[in-house]
């Protein structure tokens, strides 16, 4: 049986200066703290749901979230009317989304599709199991990825002096 598709991440990527953005400011004009984080929360909430989207579709739905937000469900909802406002977020048919965070997390769609697309490509035997493939092979796999055995941006050497040869990062 195949892995179930994932339709959603395990985190997101943030401009270090967001809190300065102009719409930023003015949710923090109008609720401080409280709005800045409730926007926060809320991209966390969305990248970890389906299809990055939240339904808020019953009062409990609100209380639900408010409480985890430790928020006020009133107060909650008009800090989302504001986002709205801004346009930080849009709500349609009692679904939360962000537009840019969907934007931000394209490029994690597009690799998992890659991949997805790769591996059914793969050679399989009678079983579905995957053939074992040469060294060769998985490194002509990984270049056409984009991922270069030279390139290795977790690694922290920056030289290292092996049989008289360098290797940079």
């Amino acid at each position: 049986m195949a892995r179930p598709k994932k339709n959603n991440a395990d985190y997101f990527s943030h401009d270090n200066s967001m809190r300065n953005h102009r719409k930023i400011k003015a949710l923090r004009a109008e609720y401080g703290v409280e709005g800045f984080s409730a926007y926060v929360m809320l991209l966390e909430t969305l990248t970890e749901a389906d299809n990055f989207q939240l339904e808020l579709r019953k009062e409990l739905d609100w209380k639900i979230l408010a409480g985890d937000f430790g928020i006020d469900s009133e107060r909650l909802k008009d800090i989302f009317k504001l986002m709205e406002e801004l346009e930080l977020i849009k709500i349609k048919d009692c679904l939360v989304v962000c537009e840019s965070l969907n934007e931000r997390l394209e490029p994690v769609l597009e690799k998992r599709e890659k991949s997805r697309e790769q591996s059914l490509n793969k050679n399989r035997d009678e079983k579905g199991q995957y053939q074992v493939v040469s060294v060769a092979e998985t490194m002509v796999s990984g270049a056409e990825m984009g991922v270069s055995v030279a390139e290795t941006p977790q690694s922290k050497v920056n030289e290292s002096k092996v049989n008289n040869y360098i290797l940079a990062d």
